[in-house]
């Protein structure tokens, strides 16, 4: 009976291919990791801002029917933007307020009415003031002031250019004295974006 012979596997063979094997013998894969910490620092923002042409009003440059009261022309009466960013902590908000700089000639009243922000505002862009229609402004600088917006968190209005709060002005007769004094120095409205109290 002829018997084949046996054929020898190299013992340097058998070796490496255990040392190649990560599993041998029972030993897991070898594996490491490390870990590094990333710090994130928020500050407070609060950045205010106008755009859009300035507004002006013209009393009795039409003369009117006679017996009926001057016309008021106004130009760029509602195009004015208040654009403003604010990073507050989650307990607080702030307020716009506004005020003007002087009194209006008698028998005239200045009024404002403010159209919260539209499309691509984000965040808490804040709620209607005094003005949500429109409202005397007679508030006085450095005595008074009246709220534009109020409960503003942290967001932002966008800065296109109608983007942010709509201030529409209009200039209306008001009864009693109507003693119009002449006169082309302007009235200075200012708004203030401050932390609500």
């Amino acid at each position: 009976m002829n018997l084949i012979p046996r054929q020898h596997i190299p013992a340097s063979l058998v070796l490496a291919c255990l040392l190649l094997s990560p599993n041998w013998l029972g030993a897991a894969a070898a594996s490491d990791s490390a870990t590094h910490n990333v710090t994130i620092t928020v500050s407070e923002v609060a950045e205010l801002a106008i755009v859009g042409a300035d507004v002006s009003f013209t009393v009795g440059a039409t003369p009117p029917t006679a017996g009926a009261e001057p016309a008021i022309t106004a130009t760029n009466a509602s195009a004015k933007y208040l654009q403003y960013t604010s990073l507050v902590p989650s307990a607080q908000t702030r307020k716009i307020t506004v005020s003007r700089s002087n009194d209006l000639p008698a028998g005239l009243t200045l009024q404002l009415q403010v159209t919260l922000p539209g499309a691509n505002k984000r965040g808490a862009t804040g709620s209607a003031g005094a003005f949500s229609a429109a409202t005397a402004l007679t508030a006085i600088t450095g005595t008074a002031t009246q709220e534009a917006v109020t409960a503003i968190g942290s967001g932002w209005t966008g800065t296109a250019g109608t983007d942010g709060a709509n201030l529409t002005y209009s200039l209306i007769f008001t009864a009693g004295d109507n003693s119009f004094v002449t006169s082309n120095d302007p009235v200075v409205v200012t708004y203030t974006l401050t932390t609500s109290a």
